[in-house]
């Protein structure tokens, strides 16, 4: 009986060995893969995030990395600092007030509009006591016509408020190379919260046509008028 039981727990364990690790392993290599990547000029390019708020543009195929780093001042300009692995290096400033944006100090950008309209909320919260007012709605487009993909992400990474993700700018990145696209439309919709208003919502949305229409992506973000991001 008991050498009945030592085979079971040996089968058992044998199949622990051929069953599970490789899972484990198929696990490891799924997450490696699942890193965001842009294909741009038929050549892949990952896109990672570090705790230095920098993030990573990697070409797959001969391993250069391009570095773009944000940051955010206090007087509420969006910077990217492009250095690239040949040692040229880029500054992307977006004003976020504005929404102007510049490209080594060069206006890029045309602010189309800023408009103070009443409109119901489109943030449904009643149910924790208070709702989202709206404000107004800033119209603006970016030129995107670059050749260079680290150009065309630093500049998504600029106008996107507030720590951007991977996420958002390796779609949109996509997406305006997929479609040729030479300017990006983006328009930002402020609201501020019933119970406390020195804290703001925007959400922000981009888009393909030039009447804001062709939704590509869209992101929000919650701060108050100190500049304290809020969850």
């Amino acid at each position: 009986m008991n050498k009945i039981k030592n085979i079971s727990i040996s089968l058992l364990f044998t199949l622990f060995l051929n069953i599970v690790l490789p899972i484990g392993s198929v696990k490891a290599a799924s997450k490696e893969i699942s890193d965001p990547i842009i294909t741009f000029n038929n050549i892949e390019y990952s896109l990672t995030e570090n705790e230095n708020n920098e993030f990573i543009l990697k070409n797959l195929v001969t391993g250069t990395e391009d570095i773009l780093t944000f940051s955010e001042n206090k007087n509420g300009i969006n910077q990217v600092t492009l250095n690239e692995s040949t040692g040229e290096q880029h500054v992307i400033e977006n004003e976020i007030k504005t929404g102007e944006v510049t490209l080594d100090s060069q206006d890029i950008s045309e602010i189309e509009s800023s408009i103070i309209t009443s409109e119901p909320a489109d943030f449904s919260l009643s149910r924790v006591g208070y709702s989202w007012k709206y404000i107004r709605t800033q119209n603006s487009n970016t030129n995107v016509a670059y050749r260079k993909l680290s150009l065309i992400v630093s500049i998504i990474l600029a106008i996107t408020p507030v720590s951007p993700s991977v996420g958002v700018a390796t779609a949109v990145a996509q997406y305006i190379i997929d479609n040729n696209l030479k300017t990006l439309y983006t328009q930002r919709k402020e609201y501020y919260r019933s119970d406390k208003t020195n804290i703001h919502k925007y959400k922000v949305s981009y888009y393909k046509y030039s009447n804001y229409t062709g939704l590509i992506r869209s992101t929000s973000y919650t701060r108050d008028i100190y500049g304290n991001v809020h969850g």
